[in-house]
């Protein structure tokens, strides 16, 4: 397996660099013409070439992470390290790994960025700095709070066997500061993960729960408030 692995990692660096000095020559390139024009546009040239660099480099690394893919999505696994299949998705781990994963957290472009790159995400999510390492595993249900830090982790790496599974994040849940969720894990609505804690792979979160820990256990039920104020009670509704 090394000569092949070895091959296939030289491929991943090539790409890797090709990328890298594609999104550098094009900046240069943006910011040249605007440094000729500064003379006589002033900040103005200054601006435009920030627009067109954002322009540029937001597009344009979605697409070097979708087609790391082949703009496909990723599908649960079970495999070892020393498989082809395991490598093409630490590929995608190398290609995926781009600044614009952490731009605008906790602004309504972070959800649309996390669309693009493959994230089934609802309406009215914030999301103030989460960190997917699978985003096309991951679905995230509308009104749910991602706090900065937290971690949706689709994979793990255990003694040479590489597993990966599907996230499912409810309607209306909370990931606090750096919460930590596992592959595998199915969050109820209304479900809550507190802060530091992790919550152990296929683990199924009732809704309207809290958990809490490390590894992360059932702490207390909540009452959901309904759109008309009233409260219900957490058992009712689950």
């Amino acid at each position: 397996h090394t000569p092949h692995k070895n091959r296939h990692n030289l491929v991943t660096i090539l790409l890797f660099v090709a990328t890298q000095w594609v999104m550098l020559f094009a900046t240069l390139a943006i910011w040249d013409r605007a440094l000729n024009y500064y003379t006589e546009w002033a900040e103005v040239a200054l601006f435009v070439a920030v627009l067109l660099t954002s322009a540029i480099t937001i597009p344009f690394y979605i697409f070097v992470e979708r087609a790391s893919l082949g703009f496909g999505r990723l599908k649960p696994q079970m495999t070892t390290i020393y498989d082809v299949a395991f490598w093409r998705h630490e590929r995608h781990w190398k290609l995926a790994d781009s600044p614009i994963v952490r731009l605008f957290a906790g602004t309504p472009f972070r959800p649309m960025i996390l669309r693009m790159l493959g994230v089934k995400i609802g309406s009215r999510v914030y999301d103030g700095g989460s960190n997917l390492t699978e985003r096309s595993l991951v679905e995230i249900g509308d009104d749910a709070t991602l706090n900065e830090g937290c971690v949706i982790q689709a994979h793990s790496l255990e003694e040479g066997a590489f597993k990966s599974d599907f996230i499912r994040i409810g309607k209306g849940c909370t990931l606090g500061p750096s919460a930590f969720v596992h592959y595998g894990v199915v969050m109820g609505e209304g479900s809550v993960v507190d802060v530091d804690s992790f919550v152990m792979k296929g683990e199924e979160l009732e809704p309207n729960s809290i958990w809490r820990g490390n590894p992360a256990k059932l702490h207390r039920f909540v009452e959901p408030i309904t759109d008309d104020g009233s409260k219900v009670s957490a058992r009712a509704s689950a």
